[in-house]
C-alpha cells in the first residue's frame, strides 16, 4: 500500500503540474505521497488566494460524488485512501480539471459583468458535464 501511495501520488503530482502549465489559476502544487495540495491563487502582483473559486470547486464537486477539502481557504487538499488506483486518481482530477475550467471562467464572466462588459442575458455557453462516482 505504501508503494501504491508514492507511485500514484507521483503521477497525481505529474498531472497536476502539467495543468497548473495551462491553468493560471494554479499557483502551486505540492504533496506527498496521496496527501496533495492545490494552491489557487488570482493572477495579479500579490497573487491574490482564489478562496472564493477553490470554495465552489469544492462544493460543485460533491455533485460529481468527489470529495475533498480546502485549507487556508484556497488550497485543495486532496487525502486519498492508500488503495486508490491510478485510474481513480485520473478520474479524480478529471473532474477537478473539468471543475477549474468551469468556475475561473465564471468568475472571470462575473468580473466582466462588474465593469459592464459583457450582458447579464445568457451566453449559451455549456459545459460538457460527464456523470462520475469517486470519493478520495
Amino acid at each position: 500500500m505504501v508503494e501504491n501511495a508514492r507511485v500514484v501520488g507521483l503521477h497525481a503530482l505529474e498531472r497536476l503540474n502539467e495543468m497548473k502549465e495551462s491553468y493560471q489559476v494554479i499557483e502551486n502544487v505540492t504533496g506527498l505521497g496521496l496527501f496533495i495540495g492545490i494552491d489557487l491563487a488570482i493572477e495579479s502582483k500579490d497573487k491574490t488566494p482564489a478562496s472564493n473559486i477553490a470554495d465552489r470547486v469544492m462544493y460543485q464537486r460533491l455533485n460529481n460524488c468527489l470529495s475533498f477539502k480546502t485549507t487556508m481557504g484556497n488550497i485543495l487538499t486532496l487525502n486519498s485512501p492508500l488503495i486508490v488506483t491510478k485510474d481513480q486518481m485520473d478520474q479524480a482530477l478529471n473532474i477537478i480539471e473539468e471543475a477549474i475550467i468551469e468556475e475561473t471562467f465564471e468568475w472571470l464572466l462575473n468580473i466582466l459583468k462588474h465593469f459592464k462588459l459583457v450582458s447579464d442575458k445568457p451566453i449559451g455557453i455549456k459545459y460538457a458535464h460527464k456523470p462520475s462516482v469517486i470519493s478520495i
